[in-house]
C-alpha cells in the first residue's frame, strides 16, 4: 500500500510557483499584526479568556516559552459558593431574630463565650471564602 503522505514529486527538482509569503511557515507564536485583534492586551479582573495576556507568568515557565492562551473559569461558576457564603454570615442575624421572639432567654450564655464563638464562626467562614476564591 502507498504512503499517503509522501509527494511524488521532488522538490530540488521542480522548479516552485510558490511565492516568497508562502513559503514562510506560520508561526503560532508570533502575534498577528492586526490593530483590531485583541492580542497582548492585559488580563482584567473578571476576564475568563485572554489571548497572547501581557505580564503572566507561571512558576514552572521558561525562559524561552510564551503564554499563548490565559483560561480561567467564568465568573458565574463562583455564584453558589457566594450565595452558601451569604447565607452563612445571616445565620447568625437570624438566630438572633428568631431568638428575640421569646421572652425570657432560652441559652444563659456568656458574653464572652458568644463574642468567641462568632469570631471563630466568621474566621471558618472567611477561610472557607478564601480558598474558594
Amino acid at each position: 500500500m502507498p504512503d499517503i503522505f509522501v509527494s511524488d514529486k521532488n522538490p530540488a527538482d521542480s522548479k516552485s510557483s510558490e511565492t516568497d509569503d508562502q513559503k514562510k511557515e506560520i508561526n503560532p507564536v508570533t502575534k498577528p499584526d492586526s490593530k483590531n485583534d485583541p492580542v497582548g492586551k492585559s488580563v482584567r479582573v473578571f476576564s475568563s479568556f485572554c489571548p497572547y495576556p501581557k505580564g503572566v507568568k507561571f512558576h514552572a515557565q521558561d525562559d524561552d516559552e510564551k503564554v499563548l492562551l490565559f483560561l480561567r473559569k467564568h465568573f458565574v461558576t463562583n455564584i453558589p459558593w457566594i450565595v452558601k457564603a451569604v447565607l452563612l454570615i445571616l445565620i447568625p442575624f437570624i438566630i438572633k431574630i428568631i431568638l428575640g421572639f421569646f421572652n425570657g432567654p432560652i441559652i444563659s450564655l456568656t458574653f464572652n463565650f458568644i463574642l468567641l464563638s462568632l469570631i471563630f464562626y466568621y474566621m471558618v467562614i472567611f477561610t472557607y471564602v478564601f480558598v474558594n476564591f
